[in-house]
């Protein structure tokens, strides 16, 4: 006999259900094998086991009581509860009661501490770029969001509408006039980012239109004239930038500019414009330091249009 079929008379044995001469082959192979050897000593051990424990069964006064207490949960539970109640008949139910206590106060602890996360996430959380109309310049000006499209009123006035489109996914829509701050710095914003001359005058054009003669608008907006009136590429958009500086108040910044037009710029009209400006502000001559004195000299030297030399030549002179 192989020694699985051994394996399997080991239960067998136990139960007594063997004839002698298997019990007798058996008894000869646990001789030979200590695994099934011991396997049997194993399963003896827990046979006997069983048979020392007895079986109880409830009585019938028992079992009444367990179906009562049964009906009444199922009762309670029928009921509408709130929800504190519902978690008050939880934790009494289901834990002995030297544990309800510790048990109620961990709950209030946690709930505790929901509220006040969600309190505190409410007041910290990070503010959008727009919001209520509301929006982060900064974020304008550092191109974390695109200005993507602006339309400008038809008329010029300060009651005209100016409508901005923000942000490329989820795009905002912000609106107002040139008494918004907001508006005069989106508009110098996009006048300073776009390639397209036309937006560029139709935008100064607007200014020019809307702000009287010393009319203080915010500085960025003179900032993005100034370096238009150097820099830009378009005559036609350094001319009509030139134009909307005249109607800031004067100052050393915007003399510097003109400066700068009369000695750089490789258009005749815009030159006459710098230098009729100059004389028409009556700037000091003696506020203008050597180095731009000797370059407007030279400058009148090389001067091909002679109305711009005659007017330098005054300037320089201190006539009018």
């Amino acid at each position: 006999m192989d020694h699985k079929k051994y394996k399997e008379l080991l239960e067998l044995r136990i139960l007594d259900e063997l004839s002698e001469p298997e019990k007798i082959d058996l008894e000869n192979h646990f001789m030979e094998c200590t695994e099934c050897l011991e396997e049997y000593n194993q399963l003896n051990k827990m046979n006997s086991l069983i048979k020392r424990e007895k079986t109880s069964f409830p009585n019938t006064q028992e079992l009444q009581n367990v179906r009562n207490r049964l009906f009444n949960e199922i009762e309670k539970l029928r009921e509408p509860q709130s929800f504190f109640s519902g978690l008050k008949l939880f934790y009494t139910g289901n834990f002995d009661q030297k544990y309800t206590l510790a048990f109620g106060s961990i709950i209030l602890i946690l709930i505790g501490l929901t509220i006040g996360y969600l309190l505190f996430n409410r007041e910290t959380a990070p503010k959008n770029y727009f919001t209520e109309n509301e929006i982060d310049l900064d974020k304008i000006e550092n191109g974390e969001v695109k200005i993507t499209d602006v339309s400008l009123p038809k008329s010029f006035s300060n009651a005209d509408e100016y409508v901005f489109r923000l942000g490329e996914n989820n795009p905002k829509i912000y609106k107002g006039n040139l008494n918004d701050e907001t508006i005069q710095k989106l508009l110098a914003i996009t006048f300073s980012e776009t390639e397209n001359p036309g937006f560029k005058i139709k935008t100064a054009n607007t200014l020019i239109d809307f702000m009287p003669k010393n009319f203080k608008p915010d500085k960025k907006i003179k900032e993005v004239f100034i370096n238009t009136v150097k820099f830009d590429n378009n005559p036609g958009v350094r001319k009509i930038a030139l134009q909307a500086l005249i109607n800031f108040q004067f100052d050393d910044e915007i003399r510097d500019a003109l400066l700068y037009t009369l000695q750089n710029d490789d258009n005749a009209s815009n030159r006459m414009d710098a230098i009729n400006v100059l004389l028409t502000m009556n700037v000091n001559k003696d506020l203008i330091d050597n180095k731009v004195k000797s370059e407007l000299e030279q400058k009148i030297l090389n001067e091909e249009n002679s109305i711009v030399k005659l007017r330098t030549t005054k300037f320089l002179l201190g006539e009018k």
